[in-house]
């Protein structure tokens, strides 16, 4: 089962929220600056675990949140 997570990177000193998926310690993908807002980015990871969404799906869910 996939595993989501969110991640955190500082570029020209602005906090970025990205997401990892993970199958236990393997990184299986990882989009590093979906957002700027933690809160939506951790309401998303939190979806994509209840729902239990498949890698595969992972980036195209991803594209879907910052299109809207």
């Amino acid at each position: 089962m996939t595993e989501y997570r969110v991640t955190k990177t500082v570029i020209d000193g602005i906090e970025r929220y990205g997401i990892e998926a993970r199958d236990g310690a393997r990184l299986l993908d990882e989009i590093r600056d979906v957002c700027l807002d933690c809160g939506a980015v951790e309401e998303l990871v939190e979806r994509f675990c209840r729902l239990g969404l498949s890698a595969e799906h992972f980036r195209d869910a991803v594209y879907d949140f910052v299109a809207s």
